[in-house]
């Protein structure tokens, strides 16, 4: 197998995982949909009674939020690996990444931090107890 031919399967396994933490993202961001329009529903319905919920309610949209900014941050590593590879005459399989930009700025990048919040301030707003809690 000649270098050119290795670095190429090299980036196809890299790709791979870029294309599994593109996948991840997108779930996460369709179980915050789901799980907000739910709970809207059932609040929308009175299911709220005498459950007062607080801040309790937003823990599940938090966990979603975190993970798919980890999930935005693996990628961005991934791509930096990709960028390296691609630039490489021979390859060693190394799968090794680089911190490159962090987990915050992945965290808190516009399209992590405004999907999410859009279900946050719904699900606050219509949710007895969690503003005035």
């Amino acid at each position: 197998m000649s270098n050119d031919e290795k670095v190429l399967e090299h980036l196809k396994m890299i790709q791979g995982v870029i294309e599994r933490m593109g996948r991840n993202s997108f779930q996460l961001k369709a179980w915050s949909a789901a799980l907000a329009t739910g709970w809207l529903a059932f609040v929308a319905q009175g299911g709220t009674g005498q459950l007062r919920p607080g801040f309790l309610v937003l823990v599940p949209f938090i966990i979603l939020f975190a993970l798919d900014g980890y999930y935005l941050w693996q990628e961005r590593l991934f791509r930096g690996l990709y960028d390296a590879v691609r630039g490489a005459e021979s390859t060693d399989y190394s799968m090794a990444t680089s911190d490159s930009g962090g987990f915050w700025s992945a965290l808190f990048s516009r399209t992590v931090l405004f999907y999410h919040m859009a279900p946050v301030i719904l699900v606050a707003v219509a949710t007895p107890g969690v503003m005035y809690a």
